[in-house]
Order: C-alpha cells, then sequence, then structure tokens
C-alpha cells in the first residue's frame, strides 16, 4: 500500500490496546469521559490533519496528567521501562506543488527524488505547526543530513523526532542514552516520533551487532503508543482507502469514493486528478488496535466490488 507496509505489518501487535469495555474500568475518570464524548472525522486538508493531531496530543498529556491510565506499561521489559515515554503520529506530508492547506493527496515516490532529506524539507513545517503553542525549537538534523531525522524540543518537556528508519535507530539511542544531552532522561520526559519508518529490533545493524539489535528491540519493539493516524492507503486491486486514528478514539477504515473515477482496477500507485478533491469516505470498520495490512485489504478489496 505504501514504502510504511513493513513498519504497519509490524507494530499491528504493538499498538493494540484494551478493549474499549475494559479501557472504561480501568482508566481515570477523565478518560472515561474522554472516550464518551469523542467523536472526530478524519481530515479534509493537511492543516486540518495538523490540527487535529494538536488536539490529539494535548488530550493525551492533560488526561496522563489527571491520573493512571492503562496504556500497557506493566508489560514493558526491564530494559525497555529505562527509556522516556514514547508516543508517535503518522502524519500527511504535502508533495512539493502542494501547500498545508490543499486537500490531503496521495503521496507517490516519484514526488521525493531527493528521499529523506527532501521529505525532511517539507515535514519540517508540519511539525513546527503541530507544536505550536509548546514553546518548541528545531534543533537540527542528528548525524547525516541525507538522513533527514530531525530534532525539536520543547519547554513542555517534550523531544520530537522525525522518520526513523532502521539505519537511523543507533543515532536514536544515542539520543535517548543523553549522549546529545540529558534532558531527554528526566523523569516524566517524553519522546514524541513524528512518521516512524523502522520495522523491528531484529533488522537493526549488522548480523553480528547483537548488543546493538537488543538494545534497538527494547527501544522500538515496545512501548509506544500512536496518538494520532491519518494515512491513504490503496490495496493491490487499486481500491482506495483511509486509515485514521485521534486519541483517544479507535482506529478507523474509510472507503474513500471519488466522483466521477473508478476505484476497482486501476493497480499501481493512485493517481492524482479533479476527482481525488471530491473524496466521500465511507466507514467500514472501527477497532481497538491497528488493523493488519491484510485486514484492511480485505476490508477495502470486498467493499470496492460491491
Amino acid at each position: 500500500m505504501s514504502v510504511l507496509n513493513a513498519f504497519r505489518q509490524k507494530h499491528v501487535q504493538r499498538s493494540k490496546t484494551l478493549p474499549c469495555s475494559t479501557r472504561r474500568r480501568q482508566a481515570s475518570p477523565a478518560l472515561v469521559v474522554c472516550l464518551e464524548r469523542y467523536n472526530e472525522t478524519p481530515p479534509e486538508s493537511y492543516r486540518d490533519a495538523i490540527a487535529q493531531a494538536r488536539q490529539a496530543l494535548r488530550r493525551k498529556r492533560e488526561i496522563d496528567g489527571q491520573g493512571p491510565v492503562q496504556t500497557g506499561a506493566d508489560k514493558l521489559s526491564t530494559e525497555s521501562l529505562r527509556f522516556p515515554r514514547r508516543l508517535e503520529m503518522i502524519l500527511p506530508i504535502p508533495a512539493p506543488s502542494l501547500s498545508l492547506d490543499d486537500v490531503i493527496e496521495p503521496s507517490l515516490e516519484s514526488d521525493w527524488p531527493g528521499g529523506l532529506q527532501q521529505r525532511h524539507r517539507y515535514l519540517r513545517p508540519v511539525v513546527d505547526s503541530l507544536l505550536e503553542g509548546y514553546g518548541a525549537e528545531f534543533v537540527g538534523l542528528l548525524e547525516d543530513d541525507a538522513d533527514g531525522l530531525g530534532v525539536w524540543r520543547s519547554k513542555a518537556d517534550i523531544t520530537v523526532v522525525s522518520q526513523v528508519v532502521n539505519a537511523t535507530v543507533p543515532s536514536l539511542l544515542k539520543l535517548c542514552r543523553g549522549d546529545y544531552g540529558s534532558r531527554v532522561l528526566e523523569p516524566g520526559h517524553t519522546l514524541l516520533a513524528v512518521n516512524p519508518a523502522w520495522t523491528e529490533g531484529a533488522d537493526v545493524g549488522q548480523l553480528w551487532e547483537r548488543a546493538l539489535k537488543r538494545e534497538a528491540a527494547a527501544l522500538i519493539d515496545e512501548g509506544w503508543e500512536t496518538v494520532y493516524c491519518y494515512e491513504l492507503v490503496r490495496t493491490a486491486r487499486g481500491v482506495d482507502g483511509a486509515l485514521f486514528r485521534s486519541f483517544p478514539g479507535p482506529w478507523k477504515l474509510f472507503l474513500s469514493e471519488a466522483s466521477g473515477e473508478s476505484l476497482f482496477g486501476s493497480f499501481g500507485p493512485p493517481r492524482r486528478s479533479s476527482a481525488s478533491r471530491q473524496r466521500r469516505k465511507q466507514l467500514l470498520q472501527e477497532t481497538d488496535g491497528r488493523p493488519s495490512v491484510r485486514e484492511m485489504a480485505e476490508a477495502l478489496n470486498a467493499a470496492g466490488t460491491q
């Protein structure tokens, strides 16, 4: 469906949450009220997605500050617990030909001939806007500029990293160990990963770097909670959809229906057209945890043939 397939597939179990009824019994009163009143629809523009993500982060911080929330921390390994609290977001990035006020369109590989470094240039204003009100500043790129691994720090005890892939997980480990400053080690600090594309700890480093793989697994294989996600997806049969989650709501899978354009039988990457700006979204399913790539494909293909 996209270049992040491996990330999605290997992080389905990690992103699972408790069933809604269980969450209401075990969560703080603030979270119970939030769950009962919460209802949000997918964004239309990139700026809409940023605003929703900012609100989701605010809700998460407010609820965590009012009492303990069951997020599976009791199941983390001892080695994993030494790292900061970990949150993640999946945000759409406008292509070079688009602006933040444009309708969200499928991201094509041909849009990014400059790789991660080029993506960073267009992701940076997205993160800058996301962190408005947090007293945040862009610190710079870790290690090699070509890696496109950006770092932001804020006065609200949040460190943000972007576009971490398997090759740059060692740099993220250095950051979490305090090699670039001890602030990330302070109690209550939050590490927010925006658009991470790692797979799992076993894929990090060379075959003989077992210690690195163990440390990477402790950092990236567990302990992460997705507070916001909006991602356009397409099946191999050419059926378009969207995956959406905004804390504390459930994961929602939508079928995207474009007026005047067939969604079935079109192989390859999604096409941009005027019809893509008039997409209707039909809710197909809601789940407590992130659906797998296979589950999304089956649901979208079934709906696309009706």
